[in-house]
């Protein structure tokens, strides 16, 4: 199952069964579980109970959850193990540069099964002391604006036609957005409507430029990227859809292009201006969840 498919909404209280159904994958009884959709796309499910050994905080702004105890082969007894920046705990460690979909759940006394409270994102981790022993805490905020996820992602047509005129949405399978803002279209001028990948400039049929802004980590969800300059790049038609499929890959330091099959472009560098500034973590977001080879 897509992530894009996925039907819950935050109250909703799941069954081990229910996980099944919902996801398409069973629970393993980790407080951190690592996940993968059927096109790769990676996403995180946390579960928190009301009591336990962690008592984890939650609230309704930021709230700290504590992370997972040592496993495999050797670990005897884990209550009395130092916590290692491994698997769970380093998939949330690693949600801070490049943000993945986190789903939290929660498990009252009272109530069986596990309460959808949202989507979640991590803000920063410290290891500290905890009788003594240490642990890794997070601290965690929701998603703004997270009621039901994820939805389809939408197209917005609206420069297929013209640049003023607000068309209706419609579904599509690509995963992208494009919002026609004077945002873009200032960053649009700082180009002269050039493609920053491979510097040509496109005409509509009456002579006048033509290019498209691409959202580097897309906005919507899962994926909740930024609509500000620095999350988006100029791009001609061919090269937008190339970012959109994954196609193309950039180096978050040198701004080096690879791309999967065009040689003339591959190993080239990324057109940038100096009041550009692109954001490097949007650019490690690309690159680890859409870039498909």
């Amino acid at each position: 199952m897509r992530l894009e498919q996925i039907d819950i909404k935050v109250g909703e209280r799941l069954s081990q069964a229910d996980f099944k159904e919902v996801f398409d994958q069973g629970v393993t009884g980790k407080g951190i579980e690592i996940r993968y959709d059927e096109k790769g796309q990676k996403y995180i499910w946390l579960f928190a109970k009301e009591e336990g050994r962690y008592n984890d905080d939650l609230g309704t702004e930021q709230f700290r959850f504590t992370g997972e105890d040592p496993q495999g082969h050797g670990v005897e007894d884990p209550k009395e193990e130092n916590q290692e920046l491994k698997r769970g705990n380093e998939a949330l460690r690693n949600a801070i540069d490049t943000p993945v979909p986190i789903f939290l759940f929660y498990q009252s006394v009272a109530r069986e099964g596990w309460e959808y409270r949202g989507m979640v994102e991590v803000i920063s981790f410290e290891y500290k002391s905890d009788n003594g022993r240490y642990i890794y805490e997070f601290l965690l905020e929701p998603v703004e604006g997270d009621s039901e996820i994820p939805s389809p992602l939408q197209v917005d047509n609206s420069e297929q036609s013209t640049d003023t005129k607000e068309p209706p949405q419609t579904q599509s399978t690509v995963s992208r957005i494009v919002r026609n803002t004077a945002l873009v279209k200032e960053l649009k001028g700082q180009y002269e409507y050039t493609c920053q990948v491979c510097g040509d400039q496109r005409r509509r049929n009456n002579g006048e430029p033509y290019a498209e802004g691409h959202h580097i980590r897309p906005l919507g969800k899962p994926h909740n990227g930024a609509d500000k300059k620095s999350n988006i790049l100029v791009l001609c038609p061919n090269h937008h859809a190339d970012f959109d499929f994954g196609r193309i890959r950039i180096d978050p330091q040198t701004f080096k292009i690879n791309h999967a099959y065009e040689s003339k472009v591959d190993g080239t560098e990324l057109r940038r201006k100096k009041e550009h500034d692109i954001d490097e973590r949007c650019v490690r977001y690309h690159n680890e969840g859409i870039v498909q080879f």
